[in-house]
Formats: C-alpha cells, sequence, structure tokens
C-alpha cells in the first residue's frame, strides 16, 4: 500500500500521512479488472447481454490520469478497452492523492460524534481541510466529485443519446464506473470503514499486492455477507460486515480486558475477543469464515516479553504477514460486490426489429431500441428516465455463415427511420439490426427471410353464424414458424385470435383466414369461410322438481313435484349465445285449455357444456259441469303456475351431438336454481271467484325423472 504525506500549506514539512486502501497503483486496479472477469463469466453472456453483449476489445479514447501526485494529478488522452478504463479508475480514484485520501472513509455506525467521515488525526496534520465527506456520498452522488456513480451513469446516456462527443461520454462513464468501484473494495479495507486514519502504516493494505488480488479472486465470498440491493444499500452492507468482523491495526478493542485502540478514538463493538479463537502458544486471535479460521491479531512480542516478566498488560497488532490470509476473505468480497455494480451500471436496452409486406416484393423494415428501465433499479433510482437512442445502425443479413451489411439506418430518440428493401433474399438469409454503441454491439433477434413456405389447415370450412374454428398455420424453411393472424376483409368478416381461433360473424357470407409468416411477411396461406345462418330450435324442457319449501294456503296436496313442458321456441342465435321466446295455446274449445309463455336464454361454453337461464308460465282453465249437464257450466277452476330456473354447464348427450340432457338425479349438479309460484282460482257462472290455492316453492331440487332438452338443428322431438 502507497501512503503519502500531507503537505501543509504553512511549511514544507513532510508529516505522517493519511492512507489509501488497497494501492492504486496494483491492487485496486486488479480488483476493478478481475471484477469485470467475473462479470463476464457470470453476469455478461446471458439476460440483458445475450444480444447486446458488452464490447471487450474496442480501444476508446478519453481523459486519464497521466502522472499521479500529492496535490495534483495532471489529466490528458489515453487510449483503454473497458478493462484498461475500469483499471484505470481503480487508479485515478486515488488522484491527487491528498484530496482523494481524505474522501475514501466511511463508518457504518458514525461512533465518533455522529459522523461517518474522516476525524482521526485530520485537525492535528492537516487543520482547517477537513471536507468532511463520507465515502459513500462522494462516491455515488456527490456534486464535487466529477467521476460518482451518478455522474457515470449521465455520462452513459449522453453517450447514447447524443451524436456529438460520444467516445468522450462513453470514456468518461467508464472512468466514473473504475472510481465508484475503488471506493467499493474501499468498504472491504477494515480501517476505511473505521474512524482510523492510520497515517504511520496498515499492514492488511499495506502488503496485498496485485498478485495476491488474483490469487485470493476465487476463494468464496463469506456466507455472512450479502450482495444484494441497490448500489447504496450495497455500499453499507460492505462497511457494516468489514467493520463489525475485522480490526485495523489501530482500532483493536475489547472491552472485558481493557485493551484500547492506539487511536484512542470510539471503541468498535466488535469483533471482540470473546468472539475470536484464542491459541495460547502463538498469542493469536483468530476469525473463522466459511468454517476456515483466519489470523487476525496477535500479542505484540515486546508486551509479550514484558508480561513474562510480570510487567505490564499484552497489546495487540496486525502483523503484515496476515495479509495474504485476511485479503482472502475481504478480496473476493470487493471482486464480488463489484460485479454487481457493472451490471447495474449497463442497463436493459433491447432491439427490436419489424417487417410489413408492403407488395411488390418489398418489406418495410422498422426498427426500435427501447430502454427497459423498470428492470434496472439502479437507473430508476436517479430518477434521469429512460436513454433514446439516437445515431446510427445497420440492417445486416447472415447467410451460410456469413454476415453482410444490407443497409445504414438511422436512430432518433429510439426509433428507427423506416427503410423498404426488395424480398426475397437468397435461401437460407436472416435479417437482423445492429446497432454498436455505449460500449456494447446490440442485435435484434433474427427475422429470416429465404424460401419460407406457410400453408395452413383446414384450408376451407362452413360455420353457422357466432361459431368458430381453431386454424393451424404450419412454416417451413426458417427456424422462426411464428405466424401473424387476420381476417381478410376486416372487422365485417369475423375475429381471429393470436393463436388461430376464428369466430364467424353474425352475417352469412365467405371470408378469408390470413396466416402470414413472421420471418418473412410476404408468404402466407389463406382459409375460406362459408359462414351460414344459424339454426335451431328450443324444442322441450321439462323439470320435475321435488320442492324444498313450500309456504302459502292449501299447498299441502301439491303432490311431491312441479312439472313444466314446454316446446317449440324458436332459438335466436348471437354467436354461440341465443334466446327463445315463444307463445301458444294447447285445447281450444274444450273443457282444458292452456296456454303457455317461455323466455330463455342460454349459452353454449367452450367445453359444449349448456347454461340456460329461464322464466315458465303456464294457465289453465279446465271447466267442471259436463258430467251432469253438458250445457250447464258449473264452474271452471283457472290454475296459474310461473316458474324461473337456472342451470348451468349441462353436459351434451353423447348420442346426439345437437342434444343436452340430464335425467334424474345425476342432474342434480347442474340445477343451479328453481322457484315457482302455483295458484288456483275457482270462478262461478255468477262471476265471483274463490282463491283455492296460493303456494309459493324455494329451494327446489331436481326430483327423479327431470330433464333438460335443446336442439340445435331444429328436428328435435
Amino acid at each position: 500500500m502507497k501512503s503519502v504525506s500531507l503537505l501543509l500549506l504553512a511549511t514544507l514539512l513532510v508529516v505522517p500521512t493519511v492512507a489509501m486502501a488497497w494501492g492504486n497503483i496494483n491492487a485496486h486496479p486488479m480488483i476493478n479488472t478481475e471484477a469485470l472477469a467475473y462479470f463476464f463469466a457470470h453476469e455478461g453472456s446471458g439476460g440483458k447481454y445475450k444480444y447486446s453483449p458488452v464490447d471487450r476489445t474496442t480501444v476508446y479514447t478519453g481523459t486519464g490520469v497521466l502522472e499521479g501526485g500529492w496535490g495534483n494529478a495532471p489529466n490528458g488522452p489515453i487510449s483503454k478497452n473497458i478493462t484498461g478504463w475500469l483499471a484505470h479508475g481503480g487508479y485515478s480514484a486515488d488522484e491527487p492523492e491528498v484530496f482523494a485520501s481524505l474522501r475514501h472513509f466511511y463508518d457504518p455506525l458514525a461512533l465518533n460524534g455522529g459522523v461517518s467521515y474522516l476525524t482521526d488525526h485530520i485537525d492535528e496534520f492537516y487543520p482547517s481541510a477537513n471536507p468532511e465527506m463520507d465515502a459513500k456520498t462522494w462516491g455515488l452522488d456527490a456534486d464535487d466529485n466529477l467521476y460518482c456513480w451518478k455522474k457515470g451513469l449521465q455520462s452513459y446516456k449522453y453517450a447514447m443519446e447524443k451524436t456529438d462527443s460520444r467516445e468522450a461520454n462513453l470514456t468518461f462513464a467508464y472512468r466514473a464506473l473504475g472510481e465508484t468501484m475503488h471506493l467499493f473494495a474501499d468498504m472491504t479495507q477494515p480501517a476505511h470503514v473505521r474512524n482510523d486514519s492510520h497515517p504511520w502504516a496498515e499492514p492488511i493494505e499495506d502488503n496485498v499486492t496485485g498478485a495476491m488480488v488474483t490469487a485470493s479472486k476465487g476463494y468464496p465470498v463469506d456466507s455472512r455477507v450479502s450482495l444484494a440491493g441497490l448500489p447504496g444499500n450495497l455500499f453499507d452492507q460492505l462497511a457494516t460486515f468489514t467493520n463489525q468482523y475485522f480490526y485495523s491495526n489501530d482500532t483493536i478493542f475489547d472491552g472485558p480486558s481493557d485493551t484500547l485502540p492506539y487511536n484512542e478514538w470510539a471503541h468498535y463493538p466488535s469483533p471482540q475477543f470473546k468472539d475470536l479463537t484464542y491459541d495460547p502458544k502463538r498469542c493469536v486471535y483468530s476469525g473463522t469464515f466459511n468454517g476456515i479460521p483466519v489470523p487476525m491479531i496477535e500479542q505484540t512480542a515486546s508486551t509479550y516479553v514484558l508480561e513474562k516478566l510480570g510487567y505490564g498488560d499484552p497489546n495487540y497488532h496486525v502483523p503484515p504477514s496476515y495479509a495474504p490470509g485476511l485479503a482472502g476473505v475481504l478480496i473476493p468480497i470487493a471482486i464480488h460486490a463489484n460485479a454487481k455494480m457493472i451490471d447495474m451500471f449497463f442497463p436493459t436496452i433491447n432491439l427490436t426489429l419489424t417487417t410489413t409486406n408492403i407488395g411488390n416484393n418489398q418489406v418495410r423494415l422498422e426498427g426500435q431500441m427501447t430502454h427497459d428501465v423498470a428492470k434496472d433499479p439502479a437507473w430508476q433510482e436517479l430518477g434521469m428516465g429512460a436513454i433514446k437512442y439516437a445515431g446510427p445502425g445497420a440492417v445486416m443479413t447472415w447467410s451460410n455463415g456469413t454476415a453482410s451489411k444490407v443497409a445504414d439506418v438511422i436512430f432518433d430518440k429510439g426509433v428507427m427511420t423506416p427503410i423498404d428493401i426488395n424480398v426475397p433474399l437468397s435461401g437460407g438469409s436472416s435479417l437482423y439490426l445492429q446497432v454498436t454503441a455505449g460500449g456494447r454491439i446490440f442485435t435484434s433477434p433474427e427475422i429470416e427471410v429465404g424460401n419460407v413456405v406457410v400453408t395452413i389447415s383446414p384450408e376451407n370450412v362452413t360455420l353457422n353464424t357466432g361459431a368458430t374454428q381453431t386454424f393451424k398455420a404450419t412454416v417451413t424453411g426458417t427456424s422462426n414458424t411464428n405466424v401473424t393472424w387476420s381476417v381478410l376483409e376486416g372487422a365485417s368478416g369475423g375475429t381471429v385470435s393470436g393463436s388461430g381461433v376464428y369466430t364467424a360473424p353474425n352475417t352469412v357470407g365467405t371470408y378469408h383466414v390470413v396466416a402470414t409468416s413472421q420471418a418473412n411477411p410476404t408468404k402466407s396461406a389463406t382459409a375460406t369461410i362459408t359462414v351460414n345462418a344459424q339454426s335451431g330450435r328450443f324444442t322441450s324442457l321439462d323439470v320435475s322438481a321435488a320442492p324444498g319449501i313450500t309456504t302459502g294456503t292449501n299447498c299441502e296436496s301439491e303432490g311431491a313435484y312441479l312439472s313444466n313442458h314446454e316446446k317449440f321456441a324458436p332459438l335466436v342465435w348471437t354467436g354461440n349465445s341465443f334466446t327463445a321466446n315463444g307463445e301458444w295455446e294447447t285445447g281450444t274449445g274444450t273443457r282444458l285449455e292452456t296456454h303457455y309463455t317461455v323466455s330463455l336464454s342460454g349459452t353454449i361454453n367452450a367445453d359444449n357444456t349448456l347454461s340456460l337461464t329461464g322464466t315458465f308460465t303456464r294457465r289453465e282453465v279446465y271447466i267442471l259441469g259436463w258430467w251432469t249437464n253438458p250445457s250447464v257450466e258449473r264452474y271452471r277452476d283457472i290454475s296459474e303456475s310461473t316458474s324461473t330456473l337456472t342451470i348451468d354447464r349441462l353436459p351434451k348427450y353423447l348420442s346426439n351431438p345437437d342434444r343436452w340432457f340430464m335425467v334424474g338425479e345425476a342432474a342434480r349438479p347442474y340445477l343451479k336454481g328453481v322457484s315457482a309460484t302455483y295458484k288456483v282460482t275457482r270462478q262461478f257462472p255468477d262471476g265471483t271467484s274463490e282463491l283455492r290455492k296460493s303456494c309459493n316453492m324455494t329451494d327446489v331440487n331436481w326430483a327423479a325423472g327431470g330433464y333438460v332438452q335443446v336442439y340445435t338443428n331444429g328436428t328435435g322431438q
């Protein structure tokens, strides 16, 4: 680890330094490099990168630190690929050294005066110069940090939306990402999550090299570390874990043994000696990480000798030799956390190409580049809105293993200016869009436009008005077998779903369903549908039902059931639904005249069951007196009944495809409600009348022999 001296403005004296975590010459750049490698291996190939991988090789020129220094670090043009820029950010975050070193501390417990920024030795060595800035604020969104996380995302957005200075904005964004990653790695360095400026030495950071970072990269992350959440939450989790389980050399504290920190600042509550494993032979305290003991501190040699001579109490320190073991725990956390930061940095952007057949063997190509910001909570959090790409792109063709350009295109606010091309292309070829921007190569899914053949089944069908038919399309000559369904005559010819289910209109005629290849919109197949008028007659309904509850006058003798039998109500169809309304009389001119009225509505469900609701009335006039003197009417009994019922999903009668039928006990589950009223009035020749019965029946259930039937072919008996 490199330490730098703070220059007092009033003197040229060299004073003890405020140090920078892990070392910006080797360790920090290597942490960023390994984080990017981990990202490529575990994050950067699937998901949102499937059609937009990060470009690893292209070299971009931008502004970087040319030479490090205490108070000044001159910047100028440098050229690097993404690996180089992120590694450079790991270096440049500590430049200029004095300025940076004061802003790279974050105490998540804020035990020193309730602040999280560094206060240790600042007033002593650098009076009136404490920026009072903690690393979390500095790294994520500080206004005066040119290369903070927020400005990095803003610059990436500019690189996608602004046609001028595109490369400068991208390199700025990469450097900002690298510098942010540096600060996340600082949160795995114990002195930087405690109020410990370590002006003389910090054995862990001073002795971790770039090679040691590489050697540690494959170790597992401790199971107590969570790498979830947005950047601020992730920052806190790293700092809290490191603060809780590790000592810096100047902050070793243990309450029970009265071991006090060298820098005399706050006493951090953990770790305590009781949380560690003690080896009395070596005078070493070790922590356990993923089940493996790791030496943390040991008693200093001088206090060991004095203690053996009976003088003083033991003091402890972190020996430089412990750096590799501690790095094996802390460095993997920094690498994995920074791989997460890289993933949050790159937005979810989808490039799509659509084709429209415009005739004359031409296809219109349209494209969009859409930022799905809802999938990027780290972008959402900053409220910058969706990226709307502006700049060039290309229509590409892929044929026989070779990619070639078909045409250049231009995007504005995420939308491509449409172009028309001739088709078909050469056999076995496909089209796709390609945009190289934002350090990525975006491609749309391929649309194949080779020797595509579409067939449809069935090709001819006859339907009644409102009926449905499922069509199937088969596409060969392309791996994209999707089709777009349409009705040639438009809305007047019925409708067809995206899965090929056609619904006939209520108007008779001849119509056509078209299946068009999405791979090559010039290829399609057509089915012809003849639509006839729907026919059918509600022929009879008989409900023999036992009343559950009967109330009224003189109803005890009503018997076990109510019976309604109606016939010959014509059906009026709308799609798969119908109504039936009818009136008729029987026995006219006899001593038993009956008048019937029926009003029904029903639906043939998708599973071919019948749902039905209806109201029935029956009025009978029975004339008494013929048995004594047929010419003399003694009186007449007028009986009137009104019944309502609801039947739900009654199955078809298997032996007759046009009949729905269920009888007896088996019918009970389908009867959802029957109620009835029944009234008998006796009329006398002198005009007087007498109410003989008045009954209300509710909770009616099917009785043995009850059934319902509907014929749709008009010939039911």
